[in-house]
């Protein structure tokens, strides 16, 4: 069979070949015991332990946190622009219908001066002929052209009067249309207030509906990967359980074995080694000696097993040999 060591190890058991003390032979020994348990770890391989995580590492979703107000704000953000353009258009148009309309007032109101201005120059026109009229039939007496005068004045009261009464209807009529501008733009604005404030509500409501019914389907997801969490974690202690359990009988039935048949294997080769070690620090005193020594050694019985015995035989049969 195999030796269990490499040339560095057989060069140490050189070494350990040396010991002048039981101090140092029970040193070595414990350094081959310490050994010999990890390799067989290691060809034990990995646990279960090892081999699954106490955490299996399942990624939790998380939940959307907007608040309702962060959501109102969303919303407005995408309606209100909109409404806002809205409104200034709608503001815009009666701007200028309210410029076209005050356009024609002032040009009512230049009407109405040029046309007093025309009926006074008439009346001028008119005076200068009535004086002209009488020169001419030679007429002096102030009286007739008092009563020609005040005639052509009164008419050119009344024409100016007329005109007047043109214009305050006009300009009445105007300011009319002006305040129902007015009046139609804020009915406008507000019906616009309304409508996107219901796009709003309606958006918002959504946005709500989508964050809750996101939300409710994380926790669902949530509440199935921490179950199957448990159910790792359960799974896992059960499986360490059931090594541990199958590495005790498996213990069991080897040292059952060993006591009947003794060790195998690597096993076997590494145990002979260590009583070949304590055979060669023992020979050094006499076979009473020897044996006082090794009954009274406690590391002794644990390092060399069930080849403790054979020790113990080997310097007995000395002994009596002696």
């Amino acid at each position: 069979m195999a030796n269990t060591y490499s040339e560095d190890a057989e060069k140490r058991l050189a070494r350990f070949r040396n010991a002048q003390t039981e101090e140092e032979l029970n040193e070595i020994l414990r350094e081959m015991h310490i050994e010999f348990a990890q390799q067989e770890r290691e060809k034990e391989g990995e646990s279960i332990k090892d081999i699954l995580p106490e955490e299996p590492g399942y990624s939790f979703k998380a939940y959307d946190e907007t608040t309702d107000d962060e959501l109102q704000r969303r919303a407005e953000s995408a309606y209100l622009p909109l409404a806002e353009g809205e409104k200034q258009q709608l503001k815009a148009k009666s701007d200028a219908q309210k410029t076209k309309l005050e356009t024609e007032k002032k040009e009512a109101e230049s009407d109405l001066e040029q046309k007093k201005s025309d009926i006074g120059a008439e009346l001028e026109s008119e005076k200068k002929n009535i004086e002209n009229g009488m020169l001419e039939q030679g007429i002096s007496r102030s009286s007739i052209r008092a009563l020609s005068e005040r005639k052509a004045e009164d008419g050119a009261a009344a024409a100016s009067a007329l005109a007047e009464s043109e214009y305050a209807s006009k300009a009445a009529g105007i300011d009319d249309e002006i305040a129902a501008l007015g009046e139609e733009l804020n009915a406008a604005l507000a019906a616009s207030d309304a409508q996107y404030a219901a796009k709003v509500a309606e958006e918002l409501a959504d946005l709500i509906a989508s964050r809750d019914s996101f939300n409710n389907k994380v926790t669902e997801y949530n509440n199935k990967v921490k179950q199957q969490t448990e159910d790792y974690k359960e799974n896992r202690q059960e499986l360490i359980k059931q090594e541990i359990h199958d590495a005790i009988e498996a213990q069991h039935e080897r040292e059952a074995y060993e006591k009947q048949y003794g060790y195998s294997g690597d096993k076997k080769e590494n145990y002979a080694e260590r009583l070949s070690l304590a055979l060669d620090f023992y020979t050094q005193f006499d076979p009473d000696t020897a044996l006082e020594m090794i009954r009274n050694n406690s590391y002794l019985r644990n390092y060399l097993g069930y080849n403790y015995n054979d020790l113990v035989s080997e310097f007995y049969n000395r002994q009596n040999r002696g």
